[in-house]
């Protein structure tokens, strides 16, 4: 890593929200001056030779494993390199999700050289909390021997950061410490009490609409609803949240899926944060996943029964040390004014203490 004092925008919008500013390998490979090095190492099983290098780049958060293999044996010999494991401190398994080869069968004498691209998960914790992989390891390890099936013999490659480089790069990028999770308010009473209530509308006005046999025939009916720190669950209708926010970027990725016979709409850009009276409108709307979903305009999404979607909101300039705040939107039943999700309270998390000292 030739030159760490790099912009942390980079880092935040290519890493941090998965943008792909970085399209290309060939590009990710010699992009000498976002590189971390963990070294070259060599090792034999069986008569097969492998010499691998190892290097993280810090925007996309990927990892390049470099290797070349040999075929010293006497007999052919058949490669797999998607069975091939990155493995951190804790035993996390990566596989590779790009490789120039998928399976190799190398005769007596020759020799192969490919790059494997892994996004190892680092930090349990975060990433279930919050789709966060957290920040690279000083050291991973690499089982040449998983590769092939025919070998019975194991040797670990230990991969080493370079001290200072890596020391650096937690200082400039590292974000474990700094990230902060944020959860729905499932103690909340008042959203408890705002979500039967919607329900209770919601039954009222599609009984009056569709009439007594359509609403016995449907999710709705019951009238019942779960809320937990990442979900809130309600006749057939599950919304699942996941937040985070490093320093004034505020991030929500949010799944909708309607199980529900009653279609349900949201405006894509009607998402706000309220914090102290505050109102915060979203930067930016990406939608990750949709199966199907059907649009009002450009700006209305409505789910009828078994559509489903994954949206990123993006908040910029969100205060920091809040303890509080409030995602608004309007989740309705379509084209009616029954809302069934308005406004779902958040609260900061802090992350048990093995979180933190996992990968220490």
């Amino acid at each position: 890593m030739r030159k760490i004092n790099r912009l942390l925008t980079i880092v935040s919008l290519c890493g941090i929200l998965n943008y792909s500013c970085y399209q290309s390998d060939k590009f990710i490979q010699e992009d000498e001056d976002y590189l971390i090095y963990y070294g070259s190492r060599e090792t034999t099983i069986d008569d097969i030779n492998f010499i691998a290098h190892l290097k993280a780049h810090i925007p996309t958060n990927k990892f390049l494993l470099e290797l070349e293999t040999r075929n010293d044996s006497d007999s052919n010999f058949q490669l797999n390199y998607f069975q091939a494991a990155l493995i951190t401190k804790t035993g996390t398994r990566a596989y590779p999700i790009t490789s120039n080869q998928s399976q190799t069968e190398l005769n007596p004498g020759e020799s192969i050289k490919d790059t494997l691209f892994f996004e190892p998960i680092n930090n349990q914790w975060l990433y279930k909390q919050a789709n966060l992989r957290g920040d690279f390891l000083d050291q991973y390890r690499f089982d040449p021997g998983s590769m092939f099936s025919e070998s019975n013999e194991q040797k670990t490659i230990f991969f080493h950061a370079e001290t200072d480089d890596f020391n650096k790069y937690l200082l400039e990028y590292g974000t474990d410490k700094q990230a902060i999770v944020w959860n729905i308010d499932n103690r909340n009473k008042e959203l408890s009490l705002a979500v039967k209530n919607s329900l209770s509308k919601a039954i009222n006005y599609f009984t009056k609409t569709a009439g007594a046999e359509s609403i016995a025939n449907s999710e709705i009916k019951d009238g019942s609803f779960q809320v937990t720190s990442n979900e809130i669950m309600m006749s057939g209708l599950v919304y699942s949240l996941k937040a985070h926010q490093l320093n004034n970027r505020f991030l929500v990725e949010l799944k909708i899926v309607n199980h529900q016979s009653v279609p349900v709409s949201l405006p894509k850009n009607g998402f706000r944060i309220i914090l102290g009276g505050e109102i915060i409108d979203v930067s930016r709307v990406e939608e990750k996943q949709s199966n199907p979903i059907h649009t009002r305009g450009t700006e209305i999404i409505e789910m009828r029964k078994g559509d489903r979607i994954g949206l990123t909101l993006l908040f910029d300039q969100l205060p920091t040390g809040s303890e509080e705040m409030v995602l608004s939107q309007n989740i309705s039943i379509a084209r009616s004014e029954i809302q069934l999700i308005k406004n779902i309270p958040l609260i900061p998390i802090n992350p048990p203490t093995q979180a933190l000292a996992q990968e220490d």
